[in-house]
């Protein structure tokens, strides 16, 4: 078996444990657990950081209990999203300045022209950013954020006031 499909493999494991929700969460190690999967988070290809975004993370998130979001999903998070940020800054633009997206897969093994290689560069941009994409849905899905008022709720004219208040929710919802 190839080391991806190993690491495939153990993602698609932590990914179903997560499914198991506060059983899991409250019996694994969360320092360790996290520690293992960003220690190399700045230096992944963005087809790993997809897989790890999408059988890891989402689950991490949609199954973490409230009581453990700080515990685990803020040493998960912060640095997953500061470095895709900047990777996927610099990838975008790279490819709007220079017209290749450069990210860090190896690309170059590839067998074929350099445009076959400069698609799939942008197939590998687009996918990743789409991973992020769903983490963020995720993370502002209603279920994970029941403690926020609507908009309506708040209603036109105390608006700013009521926002002012919303550190009180933050216990009950995962965006606060």
């Amino acid at each position: 078996m190839t080391r991806a499909k190993i690491v495939y493999h153990r993602y698609n494991v932590l990914g179903l444990a997560a499914t198991l929700g506060e059983a899991f969460f409250r019996c694994a190690e969360a320092s360790s657990v996290t520690l293992a999967l960003m220690e190399n988070v700045q230096v992944m290809e963005f087809r790993h950081l997809r897989q790890l975004i999408h059988l890891v993370i989402i689950p991490f998130v949609k199954y973490c209990p409230a009581d453990l979001w700080q515990v685990w999903l803020g040493s998960l998070l912060q640095p997953l999203f500061v470095h895709c940020q900047q990777a996927l800054h610099y990838s975008w633009s790279s490819l709007l300045h220079e017209g290749r997206a450069k990210v860090p897969d190896s690309i170059g093994n590839l067998s074929g022209s350099e445009l076959k290689a400069e698609v799939m560069e942008e197939k590998l941009l687009r996918d990743l950013t789409r991973e992020v994409c769903s983490v963020l849905w995720a993370l502002a899905s209603p279920g994970l954020n029941s403690g926020l008022p609507s908009l309506e709720q708040l209603g036109p004219s105390n608006r700013m006031d009521s926002l002012k208040n919303l550190e009180s929710f933050a216990s009950s919802s995962l965006t606060g």
